[in-house]
C-alpha cells in the first residue's frame, strides 16, 4: 500500500474544501485534497450561490443566536458572525466581484435581522474562460485558479473511505482512500478536514433521519453522507440530522437530481396536496423552510398529505416559459446532470413529465392516485373567485402574484420536498473541530460545509455558502494549519 503525506488533508473538493485548502495553504501548511467525483465543485458549483455577508458583527451574532436553534453555542454563533462579516473582503482579495448586498433574513422579526445581508458572485479577474454552474460556477472556478496557482494537488475519483485514528490518544493521523480499486493511506502531519457534503443522495439516511419521505434534491450526485459514516466511527456526535434547507422540486425518476420549480409569471398557478387541496401561501415558496409544509401526516391513508404535491397551472402559464429549471443541465447525466427543460414545456408534456387535461376534472383523473376531481374543481373555483375579488381568503397570497386559472387546457407537475440540501452531520465547535459524545474535540479532526452545518433552523439567505462554506471553511483551514506538526 502506497502512502502519501501532507500537513492538512482535505476530504472533498466542493466550496468548503477549496476555501479550507486556500486558507490552510496561505497559513503555511502543505495541503492535499481528495475528491470522490471526477470533477470538483460539489453543491457550490451547481448553486445559484447567494451568500451571507452580514453588515454588523454584533447584530449578526444576535440574529444567529436567536434563530439557529437550541443546542448551538454562543461561541460558535459569535465566531460565525465575526468570520462571515469578512466574506466580501476575502472574495475581493481573490479577485471576485460581487453584487450589492441586500437584506436577506428568513425571519424578519428576529433581533439583528437588518444586518443579515447577502450577495452573490458576478465576475472574476482570476478567470477569463467561460464558466459553468451559474453564480456558483463563477465562485468555484475562480477559486480553483488560485488553487492551481498555489500548486495544491487534487486527486479526483479518489473517495476517502476511513479516518485513521490513534487507538491510544484518539488523534486523527490520516485517512484511507481508494483510487482505481486500490486502497492507500494518506498521513497528516497536522489535521484532516472533512468537506464531504450532505446526505441528499443517500436514500437510506433520508428515510431514517428525515421526515417526510420520500424526498428529492436538486443537488450533487456524490453527496451520500460519507463523512457522517467516517466521523461516527471515530466517535463523533451528530446534530441537525432532521433538518434540511429547502422547499420542493420536480421528481423526474430517470434523473438523480431534481428540477427546480419556481412558479413564475403569469401567476396562474397554485400548489395542491395529493387530494387536490391548497395548503399554503405560495408567495412563501422560496423560504428555505417551506419544506416543513410537507411533514403533515395522512392518517386516513397513511403516508404524508403533501407528498407528493402538485403545481396546477393553465395554458397562459404553459405558453409563457418553462415551469422548471435544472442547476445540473451542464453535467453529463451519468454524473447527476439533467437534460435542459424546454422553453415552452411542450417536450415535457410529450414525455409525460407535465400532465394535461382539457378540464380540471380531466387533469385530476390524469394525475390519479388520491386526487379527487371534485375536490380539485372546488379548489380551483375558490382560487379563481378570490383572484377576481382581489383577496385570497384561504392563505393571504398577494393579489399582485395571483391570476385565475381560466384558460384550458390545464396542467400539473409533481412536486416533492427537498430542493437544496440536508443540514446534519457531526457536531462542530467554534473552531470547526468535530466533537465527540462528551463534547470534546476529536483531536486533529475538523469539518466545514453542509456536513454538520450549524443550522437547526435555516436562518438567513445565503447561509449555506456564506457561513458553512466560506466562513467555516476559513475557520477550519486556519485552525487545522495551526496544529502542531507530528512526526
Amino acid at each position: 500500500m502506497k502512502e502519501l503525506t501532507a500537513d492538512v488533508v482535505i476530504a472533498g473538493y466542493g466550496g468548503s474544501g477549496i476555501v479550507a485548502a486556500l486558507t490552510a495553504y496561505d497559513a503555511g501548511a502543505s495541503v492535499l485534497i481528495l475528491e470522490k467525483a471526477p470533477i470538483g465543485g460539489g453543491v457550490t458549483k451547481i448553486s445559484d450561490t447567494n451568500f451571507s455577508c452580514p453588515s454588523d458583527m454584533e447584530e449578526a451574532y444576535k440574529y444567529w443566536r436567536a434563530t439557529v436553534g437550541t443546542g448551538v453555542s454562543e461561541e460558535i454563533c459569535r465566531a460565525t458572525a465575526e468570520e462571515a462579516c469578512k466574506n466580501i473582503k476575502w472574495l475581493a482579495q481573490m479577485g471576485i466581484r460581487c453584487s450589492k448586498p441586500i437584506v436577506g433574513a428568513e425571519f424578519p422579526d428576529m433581533p439583528g435581522q437588518s444586518s443579515m445581508t447577502f450577495s452573490r458572485p458576478v465576475g472574476s479577474s482570476a478567470r477569463t474562460e467561460p464558466t459553468k454552474g451559474a453564480h456558483g460556477g463563477i465562485l468555484f472556478d475562480a477559486l480553483d485558479e488560485h488553487r492551481r496557482d498555489r500548486g495544491i494537488e487534487v486527486l479526483y475519483n479518489t473517495p476517502v473511505t476511513e479516518l485513521v485514528q490513534d487507538s491510544q490518544t484518539g488523534e486523527i493521523r490520516g485517512v484511507l482512500a481508494k483510487c482505481n480499486g486500490e486502497t492507500f493511506s494518506v498521513k497528516t502531519r497536522r489535521a484532516v478536514i472533512l468537506c464531504t457534503g450532505d446526505f441528499s443522495n443517500n436514500q437510506d439516511m433520508i428515510r431514517n433521519y428525515l421526515r417526510p419521505y420520500p424526498m428529492k434534491f436538486v443537488g450533487w450526485k456524490y453527496s451520500t453522507g460519507d463523512g457522517i459514516v467516517m466521523a461516527l466511527k471515530a466517535g463523533a456526535k451528530l446534530w441537525h440530522m432532521n433538518t434540511i434547507c429547502g422547499h420542493y422540486c420536480l421528481d423526474i425518476p430517470e434523473f438523480a437530481s431534481g428540477y427546480a420549480c419556481f412558479g413564475g409569471n403569469p401567476p396562474s398557478w397554485i400548489f395542491v396536496d395529493k387530494y387536490g387541496r391548497r395548503f399554503a401561501n405560495e408567495d412563501e415558496r422560496m423560504s428555505h423552510n417551506f419544506w416543513t409544509h410537507y411533514v403533515e401526516m395522512d392518517w386516513d391513508n397513511l403516508g404524508f398529505l403533501r407528498v407528493p404535491s402538485y403545481m396546477i397551472f393553465d395554458e397562459n402559464r404553459r405558453a409563457a416559459g418553462p415551469v422548471a429549471a435544472s442547476f445540473t443541465s451542464w453535467l453529463p447525466v451519468d454524473m447527476g446532470g439533467n437534460v435542459p427543460w424546454s422553453t415552452d414545456n411542450l417536450a415535457e408534456i410529450e414525455k409525460g413529465w407535465v400532465m394535461k387535461g382539457n378540464t380540471i376534472e380531466e387533469l385530476a383523473s390524469d394525475i390519479g392516485g388520491f386526487m379527487d376531481p371534485a375536490v380539485l374543481r372546488r379548489t380551483v373555483d375558490i382560487w379563481n373567485s378570490g383572484c377576481i375579488a382581489g383577496i385570497d381568503t384561504e392563505y393571504g397570497r398577494s393579489p399582485d402574484t395571483s391570476s385565475p386559472l381560466f384558460k384550458p387546457p390545464y396542467f400539473a407537475v409533481k412536486l416533492m420536498p427537498g430542493q437544496s440540501n440536508t443540514m446534519g452531520g457531526p457536531e462542530r465547535n467554534e473552531k470547526c473541530q468535530v466533537l465527540d459524545h462528551n463534547n470534546n474535540p476529536i483531536p486533529r479532526l475538523y469539518e466545514a460545509g453542509d456536513l454538520g452545518g450549524i443550522f437547526g433552523t435555516y436562518a438567513a439567505g445565503g447561509g449555506n455558502i456564506g457561513v458553512l462554506v466560506m466562513a467555516h471553511g476559513r475557520i477550519a483551514g486556519r485552525n487545522a494549519a495551526g496544529e502542531h506538526v507530528t512526526v
